[in-house]
Protein backbone atom coordinates (compact mmCIF):
# COMPACT_ATOMS: atom_id res chain seq x y z
CA UNK A 1 0.00 0.00 0.00
CA UNK A 2 0.93 3.36 -1.05
CA UNK A 3 0.00 6.18 1.60
CA UNK A 4 -0.34 9.36 -1.13
CA UNK A 5 -0.72 12.19 2.01
CA UNK A 6 1.85 14.42 0.12
CA UNK A 7 0.05 15.31 -2.19
CA UNK A 8 -3.18 15.83 -0.88
CA UNK A 9 -4.74 19.23 -0.59
CA UNK A 10 -1.65 20.96 -2.24
CA UNK A 11 -2.92 24.29 -3.77
CA UNK A 12 -1.03 25.61 -6.93
CA UNK A 13 -2.11 28.87 -7.02
CA UNK A 14 -4.61 30.54 -4.95
CA UNK A 15 -8.02 29.97 -6.05
CA UNK A 16 -10.84 31.28 -4.90
CA UNK A 17 -14.12 28.82 -6.62
CA UNK A 18 -17.70 29.47 -4.61
CA UNK A 19 -20.63 27.25 -5.73
CA UNK A 20 -24.12 29.18 -5.36
CA UNK A 21 -26.67 26.26 -4.50
CA UNK A 22 -30.71 27.58 -4.46
CA UNK A 23 -32.57 25.81 -1.37
CA UNK A 24 -34.91 23.67 -2.18
CA UNK A 25 -35.30 25.29 -5.66
CA UNK A 26 -38.41 23.93 -7.09
CA UNK A 27 -40.38 24.35 -3.88
CA UNK A 28 -39.04 28.15 -3.77
CA UNK A 29 -40.19 28.80 -7.34
CA UNK A 30 -43.74 27.51 -5.75
CA UNK A 31 -43.35 29.65 -2.84
CA UNK A 32 -42.75 33.53 -5.27
CA UNK A 33 -46.09 31.59 -7.14
CA UNK A 34 -47.81 31.59 -4.03
CA UNK A 35 -46.45 32.99 -0.84
CA UNK A 36 -48.68 31.29 1.54
CA UNK A 37 -47.10 27.99 0.90
CA UNK A 38 -43.95 28.71 2.63
CA UNK A 39 -45.40 28.28 5.79
CA UNK A 40 -46.91 24.63 4.58
CA UNK A 41 -45.67 21.31 3.95
CA UNK A 42 -44.93 21.29 0.46
CA UNK A 43 -43.89 18.69 -2.06
CA UNK A 44 -43.34 18.76 -5.39
CA UNK A 45 -44.94 16.09 -7.73
CA UNK A 46 -43.36 14.47 -11.04
CA UNK A 47 -45.28 11.35 -12.12
CA UNK A 48 -46.28 9.48 -8.82
CA UNK A 49 -42.71 10.70 -7.06
CA UNK A 50 -42.69 13.76 -4.73
CA UNK A 51 -39.29 14.76 -6.73
CA UNK A 52 -38.49 17.49 -3.96
CA UNK A 53 -39.64 19.24 -1.07
CA UNK A 54 -39.35 22.50 1.36
CA UNK A 55 -38.09 22.16 4.91
CA UNK A 56 -41.33 22.37 6.56
CA UNK A 57 -42.14 18.84 4.99
CA UNK A 58 -39.01 17.31 5.82
CA UNK A 59 -39.74 18.26 9.60
CA UNK A 60 -42.74 15.72 9.03
CA UNK A 61 -40.56 13.13 8.02
CA UNK A 62 -41.04 13.89 4.25
CA UNK A 63 -38.20 12.68 2.01
CA UNK A 64 -37.35 13.29 -1.45
CA UNK A 65 -37.61 10.86 -4.27
CA UNK A 66 -40.67 9.31 -1.95
CA UNK A 67 -43.93 7.80 -3.43
CA UNK A 68 -46.76 10.42 -3.21
CA UNK A 69 -48.90 7.56 -1.42
CA UNK A 70 -45.75 7.59 1.41
CA UNK A 71 -45.63 11.18 1.67
CA UNK A 72 -49.04 11.43 2.23
CA UNK A 73 -48.98 9.02 4.56
CA UNK A 74 -46.19 10.34 6.65
CA UNK A 75 -47.45 13.80 6.21
CA UNK A 76 -51.11 13.92 5.47
CA UNK A 77 -51.41 17.93 5.29
CA UNK A 78 -48.86 17.88 2.90
CA UNK A 79 -49.53 20.36 -0.06
CA UNK A 80 -48.94 18.74 -3.45
CA UNK A 81 -47.71 20.85 -6.69
CA UNK A 82 -47.05 19.80 -10.15
CA UNK A 83 -43.49 19.67 -11.46
CA UNK A 84 -43.45 18.27 -14.85
CA UNK A 85 -43.48 21.79 -16.71
CA UNK A 86 -40.54 23.26 -16.20
CA UNK A 87 -41.07 26.47 -18.06
CA UNK A 88 -41.50 28.34 -14.55
CA UNK A 89 -38.36 26.83 -13.48
CA UNK A 90 -36.27 27.72 -16.21
CA UNK A 91 -37.57 31.26 -15.96
CA UNK A 92 -36.77 31.25 -11.98
CA UNK A 93 -32.97 30.33 -12.90
CA UNK A 94 -32.78 32.72 -15.28
CA UNK A 95 -33.82 35.37 -13.31
CA UNK A 96 -31.12 34.17 -10.22
CA UNK A 97 -28.32 33.89 -12.94
CA UNK A 98 -29.05 37.59 -14.10
CA UNK A 99 -29.14 38.83 -10.65
CA UNK A 100 -25.45 37.42 -10.16
CA UNK A 101 -24.53 38.59 -13.29
CA UNK A 102 -25.08 41.99 -11.88
CA UNK A 103 -22.52 41.15 -9.36
CA UNK A 104 -19.73 38.98 -11.42
CA UNK A 105 -19.66 40.12 -15.19
CA UNK A 106 -17.28 38.85 -17.51
CA UNK A 107 -14.46 41.17 -16.42
CA UNK A 108 -14.28 39.74 -13.14
CA UNK A 109 -15.60 36.28 -12.69
CA UNK A 110 -16.16 33.12 -14.98
CA UNK A 111 -19.73 31.74 -14.31
CA UNK A 112 -20.60 27.87 -15.11
CA UNK A 113 -24.55 27.16 -15.05
CA UNK A 114 -24.77 23.81 -13.35
CA UNK A 115 -28.55 22.29 -14.31
CA UNK A 116 -30.84 24.86 -13.29
CA UNK A 117 -30.10 25.29 -9.23
CA UNK A 118 -26.36 25.68 -8.58
CA UNK A 119 -23.71 27.92 -10.41
CA UNK A 120 -19.63 27.74 -10.24
CA UNK A 121 -18.35 31.30 -9.82
CA UNK A 122 -14.26 31.50 -10.40
CA UNK A 123 -13.11 34.63 -9.04
CA UNK A 124 -10.91 36.90 -11.17
CA UNK A 125 -8.21 37.65 -8.49
CA UNK A 126 -6.56 40.30 -10.67
CA UNK A 127 -9.67 42.00 -10.72
CA UNK A 128 -11.82 43.65 -8.75
CA UNK A 129 -12.72 40.34 -7.24
CA UNK A 130 -9.80 40.55 -5.63
CA UNK A 131 -10.73 42.98 -3.69
CA UNK A 132 -13.36 43.62 -0.97
CA UNK A 133 -16.73 44.42 -2.25
CA UNK A 134 -18.51 48.02 -1.88
CA UNK A 135 -20.49 47.72 0.49
CA UNK A 136 -24.62 48.38 -0.38
CA UNK A 137 -24.44 51.46 1.74
CA UNK A 138 -21.51 53.05 -0.14
CA UNK A 139 -23.40 52.05 -3.69
CA UNK A 140 -26.47 53.70 -1.95
CA UNK A 141 -24.58 57.21 -1.33
CA UNK A 142 -23.29 57.30 -4.57
CA UNK A 143 -26.56 56.08 -6.63
CA UNK A 144 -27.09 58.78 -9.46
CA UNK A 145 -24.16 61.34 -8.28
CA UNK A 146 -21.56 59.52 -10.87
CA UNK A 147 -18.58 58.94 -8.10
CA UNK A 148 -16.69 55.62 -7.76
CA UNK A 149 -17.54 53.62 -4.78
CA UNK A 150 -13.92 53.00 -5.01
CA UNK A 151 -12.66 56.07 -3.93
CA UNK A 152 -10.84 54.43 -0.98
CA UNK A 153 -8.30 53.19 -2.23
CA UNK A 154 -4.04 52.18 -2.53
CA UNK A 155 -1.81 52.10 -4.74
CA UNK A 156 -0.21 48.01 -5.15
CA UNK A 157 2.54 49.03 -6.83
CA UNK A 158 2.30 47.94 -9.97
CA UNK A 159 0.07 51.18 -11.26
CA UNK A 160 -3.10 49.58 -10.55
CA UNK A 161 -5.36 51.33 -7.74
CA UNK A 162 -6.83 49.13 -5.49
CA UNK A 163 -8.94 49.32 -2.73
CA UNK A 164 -7.15 48.25 0.63
CA UNK A 165 -7.87 44.99 2.22
CA UNK A 166 -6.94 44.54 6.16
CA UNK A 167 -4.75 41.87 6.78
CA UNK A 168 -6.70 40.69 9.57
CA UNK A 169 -10.26 40.51 7.69
CA UNK A 170 -12.87 38.09 8.90
CA UNK A 171 -15.30 36.24 6.88
CA UNK A 172 -19.33 38.09 6.51
CA UNK A 173 -21.08 37.37 9.54
CA UNK A 174 -23.13 33.87 9.53
CA UNK A 175 -20.37 32.57 7.45
CA UNK A 176 -18.77 29.15 8.96
CA UNK A 177 -15.42 27.72 8.34
CA UNK A 178 -14.24 24.14 7.95
CA UNK A 179 -10.46 23.68 8.92
CA UNK A 180 -8.25 26.32 10.20
CA UNK A 181 -7.45 29.09 7.31
CA UNK A 182 -4.66 30.34 10.25
CA UNK A 183 -2.88 27.42 9.38
CA UNK A 184 -2.87 28.09 5.45
CA UNK A 185 -0.67 30.15 3.15
CA UNK A 186 -1.79 33.99 4.20
CA UNK A 187 -2.42 34.19 0.54
CA UNK A 188 -4.77 31.41 0.06
CA UNK A 189 -6.44 32.41 3.13
CA UNK A 190 -7.10 36.06 2.51
CA UNK A 191 -8.23 34.98 -0.99
CA UNK A 192 -11.03 32.52 0.42
CA UNK A 193 -12.34 35.33 2.80
CA UNK A 194 -12.28 37.98 0.01
CA UNK A 195 -14.42 35.42 -2.08
CA UNK A 196 -16.83 34.86 0.94
CA UNK A 197 -17.65 38.75 1.17
CA UNK A 198 -18.27 38.71 -2.81
CA UNK A 199 -20.78 35.52 -2.38
CA UNK A 200 -22.61 37.29 0.74
CA UNK A 201 -22.89 40.33 -1.67
CA UNK A 202 -24.53 37.91 -4.64
CA UNK A 203 -26.49 35.86 -2.10
CA UNK A 204 -28.05 39.25 -1.47
CA UNK A 205 -28.58 40.16 -4.66
CA UNK A 206 -30.37 37.02 -5.77
CA UNK A 207 -32.41 37.69 -2.81
CA UNK A 208 -33.31 41.05 -3.36
CA UNK A 209 -33.51 40.65 -7.19
CA UNK A 210 -34.95 37.23 -7.86
CA UNK A 211 -36.68 36.37 -4.56
CA UNK A 212 -34.98 33.26 -3.76
CA UNK A 213 -32.58 32.01 -0.91
CA UNK A 214 -29.38 30.15 -1.92
CA UNK A 215 -26.60 28.65 0.09
CA UNK A 216 -22.67 29.29 -1.20
CA UNK A 217 -19.48 26.78 -0.33
CA UNK A 218 -16.09 28.91 -1.06
CA UNK A 219 -12.98 26.67 -1.79
CA UNK A 220 -9.59 26.40 -3.97
CA UNK A 221 -11.29 23.91 -6.03
CA UNK A 222 -14.93 22.66 -7.60
CA UNK A 223 -14.76 19.68 -5.82
CA UNK A 224 -13.82 21.57 -2.60
CA UNK A 225 -16.82 23.81 -3.11
CA UNK A 226 -19.17 21.04 -3.40
CA UNK A 227 -18.43 19.55 -0.25
CA UNK A 228 -18.75 23.29 1.42
CA UNK A 229 -21.81 24.47 -0.04
CA UNK A 230 -23.68 21.66 2.38
CA UNK A 231 -21.64 22.71 5.52
CA UNK A 232 -24.47 25.39 6.24
CA UNK A 233 -27.72 24.97 4.87
CA UNK A 234 -30.12 26.45 4.22
CA UNK A 235 -29.50 29.99 3.33
CA UNK A 236 -26.17 30.24 4.87
CA UNK A 237 -22.33 29.74 3.52
CA UNK A 238 -18.83 28.32 4.26
CA UNK A 239 -15.30 28.11 3.62
CA UNK A 240 -13.53 24.96 3.39
CA UNK A 241 -9.99 25.40 3.99
CA UNK A 242 -7.79 23.79 1.75
CA UNK A 243 -5.82 21.57 4.31
CA UNK A 244 -9.57 20.21 5.48
CA UNK A 245 -10.93 18.86 2.65
CA UNK A 246 -10.03 15.41 2.73
CA UNK A 247 -10.88 15.26 6.29
CA UNK A 248 -14.43 15.84 4.88
CA UNK A 249 -13.82 14.04 1.68
CA UNK A 250 -12.23 11.07 2.85
CA UNK A 251 -14.87 9.18 5.19
CA UNK A 252 -17.11 8.92 2.20
CA UNK A 253 -17.98 6.07 -0.11
CA UNK A 254 -15.86 6.24 -3.10
CA UNK A 255 -18.88 6.91 -5.40
CA UNK A 256 -18.79 10.36 -4.19
CA UNK A 257 -16.23 11.26 -6.16
CA UNK A 258 -17.47 12.24 -9.77
CA UNK A 259 -16.04 9.58 -12.42
CA UNK A 260 -16.19 6.96 -9.76
CA UNK A 261 -19.53 5.04 -10.87
CA UNK A 262 -20.17 1.81 -11.05
CA UNK A 263 -18.75 1.62 -14.41
CA UNK A 264 -15.06 2.26 -12.71
CA UNK A 265 -16.08 0.54 -9.10
CA UNK A 266 -16.45 -2.87 -11.15
CA UNK A 267 -13.24 -2.07 -12.80
CA UNK A 268 -11.23 -1.61 -9.29
CA UNK A 269 -13.07 -4.48 -7.66
CA UNK A 270 -12.02 -6.96 -10.81
CA UNK A 271 -8.58 -5.96 -10.91
CA UNK A 272 -7.53 -4.96 -7.37
CA UNK A 273 -10.08 -6.54 -5.40
CA UNK A 274 -11.15 -3.26 -4.27
CA UNK A 275 -14.55 -3.35 -2.47
CA UNK A 276 -17.20 -1.12 -3.23
CA UNK A 277 -18.14 -0.05 -0.01
CA UNK A 278 -14.31 1.50 0.37
CA UNK A 279 -13.98 4.76 1.34
CA UNK A 280 -12.26 7.60 -0.86
CA UNK A 281 -9.30 7.45 2.04
CA UNK A 282 -9.08 3.88 1.84
CA UNK A 283 -8.67 4.25 -1.99
CA UNK A 284 -6.57 6.90 -1.98
CA UNK A 285 -3.95 5.09 -0.67
CA UNK A 286 -4.76 1.51 -2.19
CA UNK A 287 -3.69 2.61 -5.49
CA UNK A 288 -0.66 3.87 -7.00
CA UNK A 289 -1.16 6.41 -10.33
CA UNK A 290 0.40 4.01 -12.73
CA UNK A 291 -1.90 1.46 -11.08
CA UNK A 292 -4.98 4.11 -12.33
CA UNK A 293 -3.21 4.81 -15.65
CA UNK A 294 -3.28 1.42 -15.97
CA UNK A 295 -6.94 0.24 -15.36
CA UNK A 296 -8.58 3.73 -16.49
CA UNK A 297 -6.16 5.04 -19.17
CA UNK A 298 -4.09 8.16 -18.90
CA UNK A 299 -6.90 10.95 -18.75
CA UNK A 300 -9.45 9.33 -16.90
CA UNK A 301 -6.97 7.18 -14.43
CA UNK A 302 -4.99 10.81 -13.37
CA UNK A 303 -7.80 12.57 -13.07
CA UNK A 304 -9.52 9.88 -10.43
CA UNK A 305 -6.12 9.11 -8.57
CA UNK A 306 -5.76 13.35 -8.14
CA UNK A 307 -9.23 13.32 -7.05
CA UNK A 308 -8.74 10.90 -4.58
CA UNK A 309 -6.38 13.04 -2.81
CA UNK A 310 -8.51 16.05 -2.64
CA UNK A 311 -6.99 17.39 -5.79
CA UNK A 312 -8.86 18.86 -8.52
CA UNK A 313 -7.91 21.32 -11.24
CA UNK A 314 -11.13 21.20 -13.20
CA UNK A 315 -11.40 24.52 -14.68
CA UNK A 316 -14.68 26.88 -14.41
CA UNK A 317 -16.02 27.50 -17.76
CA UNK A 318 -18.29 29.93 -18.85
CA UNK A 319 -21.57 29.61 -19.57
CA UNK A 320 -23.06 31.02 -22.90
CA UNK A 321 -25.31 30.05 -25.30
CA UNK A 322 -26.78 26.79 -24.87
CA UNK A 323 -25.49 23.71 -26.95
CA UNK A 324 -28.62 21.74 -26.72
CA UNK A 325 -32.25 21.95 -25.66
CA UNK A 326 -33.82 18.64 -24.69
CA UNK A 327 -37.33 17.32 -23.21
CA UNK A 328 -38.75 14.18 -22.25
CA UNK A 329 -41.40 12.12 -20.49
CA UNK A 330 -41.70 8.69 -18.45
CA UNK A 331 -44.47 6.30 -18.58
CA UNK A 332 -45.37 3.36 -17.10
CA UNK A 333 -45.05 1.19 -21.10
CA UNK A 334 -44.97 2.10 -24.42
CA UNK A 335 -45.88 -1.01 -26.73
CA UNK A 336 -46.61 0.21 -30.18
CA UNK A 337 -45.47 2.64 -32.82
CA UNK A 338 -49.08 4.15 -32.64
CA UNK A 339 -48.72 4.82 -28.91
CA UNK A 340 -45.09 6.22 -29.00
CA UNK A 341 -46.04 8.68 -31.59
CA UNK A 342 -49.10 10.13 -28.90
CA UNK A 343 -46.48 10.17 -26.42
CA UNK A 344 -43.53 11.84 -29.23
CA UNK A 345 -45.96 14.87 -31.03
CA UNK A 346 -46.50 16.93 -27.69
CA UNK A 347 -42.49 16.63 -26.29
CA UNK A 348 -41.25 17.63 -30.21
CA UNK A 349 -43.99 20.78 -29.95
CA UNK A 350 -42.42 21.64 -27.20
CA UNK A 351 -38.86 20.98 -28.28
CA UNK A 352 -39.30 23.17 -30.98
CA UNK A 353 -41.56 26.07 -28.92
CA UNK A 354 -38.44 25.84 -26.56
CA UNK A 355 -35.87 26.52 -29.64
CA UNK A 356 -37.83 29.54 -30.61
CA UNK A 357 -37.97 31.18 -27.08
CA UNK A 358 -34.82 29.76 -25.68
CA UNK A 359 -32.26 30.55 -28.48
CA UNK A 360 -31.36 33.49 -30.95
CA UNK A 361 -29.64 33.19 -34.10
CA UNK A 362 -28.59 29.46 -33.48
CA UNK A 363 -29.02 26.45 -35.48
CA UNK A 364 -29.18 22.93 -34.35
CA UNK A 365 -26.84 20.85 -36.24
CA UNK A 366 -28.18 17.52 -34.94
CA UNK A 367 -31.16 15.90 -33.56
CA UNK A 368 -31.44 13.08 -30.66
CA UNK A 369 -33.56 10.58 -29.45
CA UNK A 370 -33.32 8.61 -26.34
CA UNK A 371 -35.46 5.55 -25.36
CA UNK A 372 -34.86 3.05 -22.43
CA UNK A 373 -36.78 -0.21 -22.41
CA UNK A 374 -38.76 -1.73 -19.55
CA UNK A 375 -37.14 -3.89 -17.02
CA UNK A 376 -33.98 -2.11 -17.93
CA UNK A 377 -31.62 0.22 -16.63
CA UNK A 378 -30.45 1.35 -20.13
CA UNK A 379 -30.65 4.21 -22.14
CA UNK A 380 -29.94 3.81 -25.86
CA UNK A 381 -29.52 7.12 -28.09
CA UNK A 382 -28.87 8.01 -31.62
CA UNK A 383 -28.38 11.16 -33.41
CA UNK A 384 -29.18 12.14 -37.09
CA UNK A 385 -27.46 15.36 -38.70
CA UNK A 386 -29.61 18.23 -39.50
CA UNK A 387 -30.14 21.82 -40.00
CA UNK A 388 -32.57 23.30 -38.08
CA UNK A 389 -33.09 27.18 -38.20
CA UNK A 390 -35.55 29.68 -35.82
CA UNK A 391 -37.11 30.04 -39.20
CA UNK A 392 -37.89 26.21 -39.27
CA UNK A 393 -38.91 26.03 -35.76
CA UNK A 394 -41.91 28.32 -36.89
CA UNK A 395 -42.82 26.35 -39.67
CA UNK A 396 -42.46 22.65 -38.53
CA UNK A 397 -44.95 20.94 -37.47
CA UNK A 398 -44.74 17.83 -34.39
CA UNK A 399 -45.56 15.18 -37.82
CA UNK A 400 -43.07 16.64 -39.68
CA UNK A 401 -40.40 15.85 -36.80
CA UNK A 402 -41.94 12.62 -36.09
CA UNK A 403 -41.40 11.49 -39.45
CA UNK A 404 -38.25 12.96 -40.61
CA UNK A 405 -36.56 12.56 -37.88
CA UNK A 406 -38.01 10.19 -35.30
CA UNK A 407 -38.83 7.62 -37.43
CA UNK A 408 -35.45 6.77 -39.09
CA UNK A 409 -33.65 7.07 -35.32
CA UNK A 410 -36.25 4.43 -34.40
CA UNK A 411 -35.56 1.98 -37.14
CA UNK A 412 -32.00 2.49 -36.25
CA UNK A 413 -32.21 1.65 -32.13
CA UNK A 414 -35.32 -0.84 -32.03
CA UNK A 415 -34.22 -2.71 -35.52
CA UNK A 416 -36.21 -3.25 -38.81
CA UNK A 417 -38.86 -5.13 -36.63
CA UNK A 418 -40.61 -2.23 -34.67
CA UNK A 419 -42.82 -4.18 -33.28
CA UNK A 420 -42.79 -6.20 -29.59
CA UNK A 421 -40.81 -3.12 -27.79
CA UNK A 422 -41.58 -2.26 -24.36
CA UNK A 423 -40.40 1.35 -23.80
CA UNK A 424 -41.00 3.25 -20.41
CA UNK A 425 -39.13 7.06 -21.36
CA UNK A 426 -38.53 9.04 -24.35
CA UNK A 427 -36.17 12.08 -24.74
CA UNK A 428 -35.81 14.38 -28.00
CA UNK A 429 -33.41 16.40 -28.16
CA UNK A 430 -31.51 19.80 -30.31
CA UNK A 431 -28.01 19.38 -30.34
CA UNK A 432 -24.95 20.96 -31.45
CA UNK A 433 -26.30 24.09 -31.09
CA UNK A 434 -24.23 26.68 -32.86
CA UNK A 435 -24.41 30.37 -34.33
CA UNK A 436 -26.50 30.54 -37.18
CA UNK A 437 -24.72 31.92 -40.84
CA UNK A 438 -26.37 33.63 -42.95
CA UNK A 439 -26.52 30.31 -45.25
CA UNK A 440 -28.34 28.70 -42.90
CA UNK A 441 -30.86 31.95 -42.30
CA UNK A 442 -31.94 31.79 -45.40
CA UNK A 443 -33.05 28.68 -45.90
CA UNK A 444 -36.73 28.20 -46.73
CA UNK A 445 -38.55 25.20 -45.00
CA UNK A 446 -38.94 23.56 -47.88
CA UNK A 447 -35.06 23.29 -48.79
CA UNK A 448 -34.42 22.55 -45.00
CA UNK A 449 -35.94 19.24 -45.40
CA UNK A 450 -34.60 18.36 -49.18
CA UNK A 451 -31.07 19.12 -48.43
CA UNK A 452 -31.34 18.39 -44.57
CA UNK A 453 -33.51 15.33 -43.97
CA UNK A 454 -32.98 11.97 -45.47
CA UNK A 455 -36.33 10.54 -46.57
CA UNK A 456 -37.26 7.78 -43.94
CA UNK A 457 -36.48 4.32 -44.08
CA UNK A 458 -39.03 1.87 -44.68
CA UNK A 459 -38.34 -1.11 -42.20
CA UNK A 460 -38.33 -3.88 -44.96
CA UNK A 461 -35.34 -2.29 -46.76
CA UNK A 462 -32.63 -2.62 -43.77
CA UNK A 463 -31.51 -5.48 -42.76
CA UNK A 464 -30.48 -6.37 -39.01
CA UNK A 465 -26.33 -6.32 -39.94
CA UNK A 466 -27.34 -2.43 -41.78
CA UNK A 467 -29.07 -1.50 -38.47
CA UNK A 468 -26.18 -2.73 -36.15
CA UNK A 469 -23.18 -1.18 -38.21
CA UNK A 470 -25.22 2.25 -38.25
CA UNK A 471 -25.71 1.87 -34.65
CA UNK A 472 -22.08 1.24 -33.58
CA UNK A 473 -20.66 3.89 -36.18
CA UNK A 474 -22.69 6.39 -34.56
CA UNK A 475 -20.56 8.12 -32.07
CA UNK A 476 -22.92 9.90 -30.21
CA UNK A 477 -25.36 6.45 -29.22
CA UNK A 478 -24.56 5.60 -25.35
CA UNK A 479 -25.88 3.32 -23.24
CA UNK A 480 -26.54 4.73 -19.58
CA UNK A 481 -28.09 4.21 -16.32
CA UNK A 482 -31.57 5.26 -16.46
CA UNK A 483 -32.01 8.78 -14.68
CA UNK A 484 -35.13 10.84 -13.76
CA UNK A 485 -34.33 14.89 -14.14
CA UNK A 486 -35.26 15.93 -11.17
CA UNK A 487 -33.66 18.17 -9.31
CA UNK A 488 -32.23 16.74 -5.91
CA UNK A 489 -30.88 20.05 -3.51
CA UNK A 490 -28.36 18.79 -0.44
CA UNK A 491 -28.69 14.78 0.18
CA UNK A 492 -30.01 13.64 3.19
CA UNK A 493 -27.84 12.30 5.91
CA UNK A 494 -25.72 9.28 4.90
CA UNK A 495 -26.95 9.48 1.28
CA UNK A 496 -23.80 10.91 -0.11
CA UNK A 497 -23.43 9.75 -3.60
CA UNK A 498 -26.33 7.34 -3.25
CA UNK A 499 -29.64 7.48 -5.62
CA UNK A 500 -30.68 7.91 -9.04
CA UNK A 501 -27.98 8.45 -11.47
CA UNK A 502 -25.87 7.82 -14.35
CA UNK A 503 -22.73 6.36 -15.53
CA UNK A 504 -21.78 8.13 -18.14
CA UNK A 505 -20.40 6.04 -21.26
CA UNK A 506 -17.61 8.85 -22.90
CA UNK A 507 -15.88 9.11 -18.85
CA UNK A 508 -17.50 6.69 -16.70
CA UNK A 509 -18.70 9.93 -14.37
CA UNK A 510 -21.57 8.98 -11.96
CA UNK A 511 -23.91 11.89 -12.64
CA UNK A 512 -26.51 13.01 -10.51
CA UNK A 513 -29.49 13.52 -12.32
CA UNK A 514 -30.46 17.50 -12.22
CA UNK A 515 -25.99 17.37 -14.20
CA UNK A 516 -26.54 14.76 -16.50
CA UNK A 517 -28.22 17.41 -19.68
CA UNK A 518 -25.25 19.78 -18.33
CA UNK A 519 -22.65 16.60 -18.22
CA UNK A 520 -23.65 15.55 -21.74
CA UNK A 521 -22.97 18.76 -23.30
CA UNK A 522 -19.66 19.10 -22.12
CA UNK A 523 -18.96 16.05 -24.32
CA UNK A 524 -20.05 17.78 -26.89
CA UNK A 525 -17.69 20.54 -26.40
CA UNK A 526 -15.39 18.01 -26.38
CA UNK A 527 -14.52 18.17 -22.60
CA UNK A 528 -15.66 16.62 -19.29
CA UNK A 529 -17.01 18.08 -16.42
CA UNK A 530 -14.51 17.57 -12.91
CA UNK A 531 -12.07 15.55 -15.64
CA UNK A 532 -10.07 18.39 -17.48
Amino acid sequence: MQTNGTLRNTVSRPRAVVLFDLDCFYAQCEHLREPELESLPLGIQQKQIIVTCNYEARKHGVRKLTLVTEALRRCPQLVIRSGEDLTRYRQCSENVYRALRQVFTDEVARVERQGLDELFVELDLSSECGLLPPTETAEDELDGVGEDPWSQRSDDGAGAPRPAVPHDLSPPAGCTVAGDLAAEDPTCATTLVVAAHWAQRARDRIREVAGMTCSAGIATSKMAAKLAVGLNKPNGQAILAPGHVMALLGPKPMRFIPGLGHAVQKTLEQRFQISRDATVSQLADALTKEQWINALGQRVGSALYLACQGIDDSPVTSSSAPTQLSVEDSFQSCKSLAELEALARPLLEQLARRFREETSGLVARRFRLTLRWRGSNARRSATLPIEFSASAAEQITAGEMWTSWVRPLLTRLLGPNTAGFQLTLINVALVNLEPATSEAKSRSISSFFRQALPPPPTVVEQSPKQTVAATDADDDATEDQVVVLVEIDDPEPGDWGQGTGAVCPECYAWVRPWDVEVHSMSHDEGSSWWIA
